[in-house]
């Protein structure tokens, strides 16, 4: 008899064979979900691999059953289900951005335990969440309005522009070249769908990544720029960076704690990554990533470690949701 069902979205390489099997993507994210979906599976939970573009009237259309390595048919998602909004290719696109809130909408209307909170998630989508945080206290690489910078830009200091909304670095720019203030200054309307950020020389020696299960830390990764290319400030996997196992400092452990205090106030958090820089000896906050960010367990060593940390955590959350459903 199992407890509940588990709803996973997981990014799929093709749906060419759908029927035999449920494709995972691995290289969105990596495969630190390996080491708890067992972990689940042994606690008599059944676990369903989907694909949030497949989700319409509260339910997913195809779904994988992993107790049975088979598709199976399901009913709408309740109030009972468990929803780990995981990974999900695509989702911040514009012509996939509307479908993915009608999504979370819809789960949420059912009820369901979701992962990250909807309003958490609603909120950290966009890169303006940089501007709460920084009316509240926490240090950030400053951010701004591009229009607010124009002359600043203009006069030659550096900025990095990228979209509001986007995903691994999509559409970031660093503005150092005339050709560069030229696309700023062409962007016109679609100016407000960017914001400015200062640009920061300790990026070049790596994003510090702090991983959470709820306000708890876990691990870190340091992610480094591709070291042949000096004019390279992105640190993702895909353009040639690099990520090591990390050891923060109690300072820098502190810091990211203090980042997880001041969302928590407003925002529930039960799974997040801090991402932060080195400005002058000083952290200051990249972003906040509060929505199907990559953990890394695998390649910081503490895979097993975090699979089981990660579903005894998420075990209680639904055993007290269960209890105080039952008051």
């Amino acid at each position: 008899m199992t407890k509940g069902r588990i709803f996973l979205t997981l990014s799929e390489k093709s749906k060419k064979s759908k029927e035999v099997n449920f494709h995972i993507d691995d290289k969105v994210g990596g495969r630190d979900y390996l080491f708890w979906i067992d972990e689940f599976k042994n606690l008599d939970y059944d676990i369903y691999f989907v694909n949030w573009r497949d989700y319409k009237d509260k339910k997913f259309s195809r779904v994988f059953h992993y107790n049975s390595s088979q598709f199976v048919s399901i009913n709408e998602i309740s109030r009972n289900d468990f929803v780990f909004l995981y990974k999900q290719e695509g989702f911040l696109l514009d012509r996939n951005i509307k479908k993915f809130y009608r999504m979370l909408d819809e789960l949420e209307e059912t009820g369901a335990l979701i992962v990250n909170n909807p309003k958490t998630i609603r909120w950290n989508i966009s890169k303006e969440h940089l501007f709460y945080l920084m009316k509240n206290g926490v240090k950030v690489i400053n951010v701004y309005e591009v229009e607010d910078v124009l002359d600043r830009i203009n006069s030659g200091e550096k900025f990095v522009v990228k979209p509001k909304i986007a995903a691994r670095a999509n559409g970031l720019r660093l503005i150092k070249s005339k050709e560069d203030i030229e696309w700023v200054n062409n962007l016109g309307k679609n100016m407000k769908s960017y914001i400015a950020q200062e640009f920061c020389r300790g990026i070049r020696e790596g994003e510090r990544s702090l991983f959470f299960i709820g306000n708890k830390y876990s691990h870190a990764v340091l992610k480094t720029p591709n070291p042949e290319n000096p004019n390279e400030i992105r640190c993702n996997k895909s353009v040639g960076g690099i990520v090591s196992k990390y050891e923060p400092s109690a300072e820098e452990l502190n810091y990211a704690k203090k980042v997880i205090e001041v969302i928590s106030k407003e925002y529930p958090i039960l799974y997040s990554r801090i991402d932060f820089a080195i400005d002058n000896g000083t952290p200051v906050l990249v972003e906040a990533e509060l929505l199907n960010p990559s953990a890394f367990a695998d390649l910081a060593g503490v895979g097993e470690m975090f699979g089981k940390n990660l579903v005894n955590y998420f075990d209680k959350l639904i055993r007290e949701r269960e209890l105080s459903q039952d008051l």
